[in-house]
């Protein structure tokens, strides 16, 4: 999961999404249709020839661009990337992409559908044209940190939102179905709202009589209150069906909401960890007129309530992420372990000082892999392990998190539990050649996904396995080893592994962004200032709008032949890293 494997082929991976010919969406590639062909009124080459013109694709761009671009091609109010003088190539066929549903982005194949091909070539040429326009990657959310970072402020919106406890919960997350949970809103989208219930766009009783006592100012810092709490998800009951809902979702609302629900627009807002009833109430007055949005007309068009309660479901089963607001790259500052400790304190009381258990039937943390560690945190996160306990802790930690505390107790010294229990330890050490074929030994592990046994209490060893048999815990290959292996074998193989050393794993700690980035620059210049046609600028995009790109090709929800092989050899933190360190530049 983890083994690098970029030196050849890191530079492709950042194209981010701006391959001249992306492989179709995720939703696409599970079908065995073929890959679409490019439509011949938008021919590539044809286009490339076509002069264009500049002064009226800057009235399209206006008109049609600007609400996601900005007028400039500067903007990310939605999410959007910046398009300023991006070369032409690049705009014309990362659009010609979008109108062959080789990338699956709803409101972007409706515009360039409608545009046509010379009013695509003219506002091609436009933002081509905008090469000396300045990338800031503070400017879609300078508002939002001049307002959510002061804490004045905040602590004045704290005092104010008694008033909306009762209606949307404490701290801001609503246990009561239909309504919104407030914590972690962008301040942006936030303002809007309260600005839409004073001025009558939106019509809610409560809220008018709310909004009239509230100034402009008032709300603001409430907004910046709410703006610094971390979102959690409603525990409100779901209606729909989540899983139903996912292609749906991805499908016709990623484009904006993101496609677990977290947006990373200051004026889009996120969906993730919402009450269901809520969400399919609201998606329900978009389609049907009550609340008017032209995007949002257009994705619910046709939608049954059936599916609206799907796609609602599916958004509120997501993990709800913080909003990420700037840059956070600081030169020769790399630290993969920062803060790793502090989050970890709250693990230590039941796994003992720095992951060493003392505790009998509790695992230590230290000398297991941090992959394993990843995945089995993540397994306690997403249900497919049952531990209420585990399933608290760790709701609210965020992939950077999980993957951050991994690392801090596979680089902690170890140290052998000795609680041994009732077992026969040469016994075990005979016995346990049944499982060396996948946990190795005390001096070999043959997988870093298989969690080493030396030195964890024979207790917890034995219980893990009982979960395996009773399939409380989901592992076939596991369950079919010891549901074989009589009550005595097992715990003189638990036994005999307690008694081991365990050693500090060969961990491979996540690389500087200065040094990963340096094959990126043969295609994508210095610093990620691209020279040539086709191959976009990185320096200074959106850092949010990169780190999701990357997750993208990961988690293999962007296809391409050429990514989804480097992208997953990147750990979060790399990821996160490399995409700090270009839109600082």
């Amino acid at each position: 999961m983890f083994q690098l494997k970029w030196v050849l082929s890191l530079a492709v991976l950042f194209m981010l999404g701006c391959d001249p010919a992306p492989a179709p969406s995720t939703i696409a590639s599970e079908s065995a249709s073929p890959e679409p062909q490019v439509a011949p009124q938008l021919d590539i080459e044809a286009l490339l020839a076509m002069p264009g013109d500049v002064a009226l694709g800057k009235q399209i761009a206006q008109e049609r661009c600007s609400n996601c671009h900005g007028s400039k091609g500067v903007s990310g109010r939605i999410g959007a990337p910046f398009i300023a003088g991006q070369s032409y190539e690049y705009l014309i066929r990362a659009m010609t992409a979008y109108a062959t549903e080789q990338r699956d982005h709803l409101a972007m194949k409706v515009v360039v559908d409608e545009l046509g091909s010379e009013a695509l070539v003219n506002v091609s040429r436009y933002y081509a044209a905008q090469d000396k326009v300045k990338w800031d990657p503070s400017v879609a959310s300078a508002q939002s940190d001049q307002t959510v970072m002061n804490t004045r402020t905040i602590a004045a919106g704290e005092r104010l939102s008694t008033s909306c406890a009762s209606c949307h919960g404490d701290k801001g997350v609503s246990s009561r179905p239909g309504m919104p949970s407030l914590a972690g809103m962008h301040a942006e989208y936030f303002v809007k709202t309260l600005n839409e219930f004073f001025d009558g766009q939106r019509d809610h009783e409560v809220m008018a009589i709310f909004s009239a006592s509230v100034p402009q100012k008032n709300a603001e810092l409430l907004a910046a209150y709410y703006g610094s709490l971390k979102p959690k998800k409603s525990t409100n009951p779901i209606i729909g069906n989540a899983k139903r809902g996912r292609n749906i979702a991805i499908k016709e609302c990623a484009g904006c909401h993101g496609t677990d629900g977290n947006s990373i627009a200051p004026l889009m807002p996120s969906l993730a960890g919402q009450d269901s009833s809520y969400l399919s109430k609201t998606t329900l007055d978009y389609r049907n007129g009550l609340r008017r949005d032209g995007m949002m007309a257009k994705a619910t068009k046709g939608m049954s309530d059936q599916q609206i309660n799907d796609v609602s479901a599916y958004f509120a089963s997501q993990r709800p992420d913080p909003y990420i607001r700037a840059a956070s790259y600081v030169k020769g500052q790399f630290n993969p372990l920062r803060d790793a400790s502090k989050m970890a304190k709250s693990c230590d009381g039941c796994h003992g000082p720095d992951g060493n258990s003392l505790q009998a039937g509790m695992p230590s943390l230290t000398g297991l892999t941090p992959e394993y560690l990843v995945a089995s945190t993540l397994s306690y996160r997403d249900g497919s392990r049952q531990h209420p306990e585990m399933e608290k802790v760790v709701d609210d930690l965020s992939d950077l998190d999980i993957e951050k505390i991994s690392y801090y107790y596979a680089t902690q010294n170890t140290s052998s539990s000795n609680m041994v229990g009732k077992g026969d330890v040469l016994k075990g050490k005979k016995q346990s050649a049944v499982c060396a074929g996948c946990h190795g030994d005390i001096d070999r592990l043959t997988d870093s996904l298989m969690p080493i046994l030396a030195g964890q209490n024979a207790a917890y060893i034995i219980q893990a396995s009982e979960d395996y048999i009773s399939e409380k815990r989901q592992h076939r290959v596991m369950r079919d080893a010891v549901v074989v292996l009589p009550k005595d074998v097992l715990i003189n193989i638990a036994a005999y592994y307690a008694t081991l050393q365990p050693e500090k794993p060969d961990v491979r700690m996540p690389k500087a962004p200065e040094i990963l980035v340096t094959s990126c620059e043969s295609c994508h210049g210095p610093k990620g200032y691209s020279k040539t046609a086709g191959t976009p600028r990185l320096a200074g995009q959106v850092e949010a709008y990169l780190a999701r790109v990357l997750r993208q090709y990961s988690s293999g929800e962007r296809i391409s032949s050429s990514m989804h092989g480097n992208a997953i050899t990147l750990t979060q933190l790399e990821s996160q890293a490399i995409a700090s360190y270009y839109a600082a530049q």
